[in-house]
């Protein structure tokens, strides 16, 4: 099983329910544009925990949470990077503890009244696109776990119709926390 205390956003976005994962060698951007930044970042919630998200100079996503474990406060966080790909936001996140050799595949979409929902790829169809050899990678099947890893995620999510690619019936959702107006 994989470590899944990359906090609450990735446990959310992979895999929600399962330990298999869709991995990239390289992340879909360079730089997540303005534009998307200003769309991420800020508080969210999720289930019962809070990921905190904020973007460098660089255009490099960064985020964070703060969970309670074993009697103390532990922090995750990683790095991230995000490209819109058909009204879709495709991420590719870093493992927090570097463990794996790639970045994780997700799919955010902005929904209403201040909502993201987050989508998990769908496994068993980039493991068949890739044992059909009708997309380049190679799949690694556990006792339990299946984990596909790809070359070129702005390629294949450009190329290959989203909904085949991600599951968008099961859904993680993500309320935009709105600070209080202080009153200075």
């Amino acid at each position: 099983m994989r470590n899944l205390t990359l906090l609450p956003f990735l446990t959310l976005a992979i895999f929600l329910t399962s330990c298999d994962a869709v991995l990239t060698t390289n992340h879909i951007t360079d730089a997540t544009t303005d534009l998307l930044q200003d769309g991420l970042s800020g508080a969210w919630q999720a289930d019962d925990g809070v990921i905190q998200i904020k973007f460098d100079e660089g255009g490099t996503g960064h985020f964070a949470s703060l969970e309670w474990k074993k009697d103390r406060f532990e922090i995750s966080q990683s790095r991230f990077q995000a490209l819109k790909v058909k009204g879709t936001t495709i991420l590719t996140v870093e493992s927090p503890d570097g463990d794996d050799d790639g970045f994780f595949l997700a799919a955010v979409r902005q929904a209403e009244n201040n909502e993201m929902h987050a989508f998990a790829p769908q496994v068993n169809i980039f493991a068949k696109l890739v044992e059909t050899d009708q997309m380049e990678g190679k799949v690694e099947k556990g006792r339990h776990t299946t984990t596909v890893t790809i070359e070129d995620a702005g390629k294949v999510v450009s190329d290959t119709p989203l909904e085949k690619l991600f599951n968008f019936e099961n859904k993680m959702v993500l309320k935009r926390i709105i600070p209080l107006e202080s009153e200075d």
